[in-house]
């Protein structure tokens, strides 16, 4: 819920609750509060007139001493939770894009990231879009077993609809030299078929990272990509 302050020369308000925040200076703001992902509450403050939005995320009270978060359905810029740190450490907390309307966290599966980077449409009700938005998909399970992985592309591959394929994961064995059983056997599936593999690179920020089995196999094209450094400073 969402209510309208105005705070003093001073920058200072109350809530409904009667407690004291400061705001970043005087006029007229919608304040409210969201729960993140491990329930811990964050107060919100948004000004219209600016455009701008602000989230106590020292939980001070004080929106003062916070950044400013632009409309993110127009300048796609995110704010990091720092109650709830990734497993995989580059990611300082949970990210979270804030419009004048809304705050959207971070809550959804990897495989689900990897089909809105692909096909996404409009983000937000805005203009940022997947790198093909016009797209359609076809998820395949893969069982989490190497028989079931060659199985699921055995599948999309026999579907007539696919032109191309991908894969949300990596998988790294030894020899890493495009000669192993999964990597002829793709090898195999892209011959008979003609549909090409597209696999990532892995995610390793400024660097290019190191290819996976599913990469090096001779009829997948391995699609990479880095982060510049301000970029990975940012996230660390």
């Amino acid at each position: 819920m969402k209510v309208e302050v105005i705070a003093g020369d001073d920058g200072y308000f109350q809530d409904l609750e009667g407690k004291g925040y400061r705001a970043p200076g005087p006029g007229k703001y919608r304040f409210g509060s969201f729960l993140s992902g491990t329930k811990q509450p964050y107060s919100v403050l948004w000004s219209q007139s600016h455009g701008v939005v602000w989230i106590d995320l020292n939980q001070n009270r004080n929106f003062a001493d916070e950044e400013p978060l632009p409309d993110a359905s127009k300048h796609f810029k995110v704010t990091f939770l720092p109650d709830a740190r990734y497993i995989r450490t580059a990611i300082p907390g949970s990210p979270v894009a804030i419009t004048m309307d809304a705050v959207y966290e971070k809550a959804s599966a990897h495989t689900t990231e990897v089909l809105s980077l692909i096909a996404g449409n409009s983000f937000l009700g805005a203009e940022a879009n997947g790198v093909a938005p016009a797209s359609q998909l076809l998820p395949v399970v893969d069982g989490g077993a190497l028989h079931n992985l060659i199985e699921s592309f055995l599948l999309a591959a026999e579907t007539p609809a696919v032109d191309v394929m991908t894969l949300s994961m990596s998988i790294r064995s030894f020899p890493n030299d495009g000669e192993s059983f999964l990597a002829l056997m793709l090898d195999r599936i892209v011959t008979t078929y003609g549909k090409p593999i597209f696999d990532g690179t892995d995610n390793n920020l400024c660097r290019v990272a190191p290819r996976g089995v599913t990469s090096v196999a001779q009829g997948t094209v391995a699609s990479g990509r880095n982060v510049w450094r301000a970029m990975e400073r940012s996230v660390k």
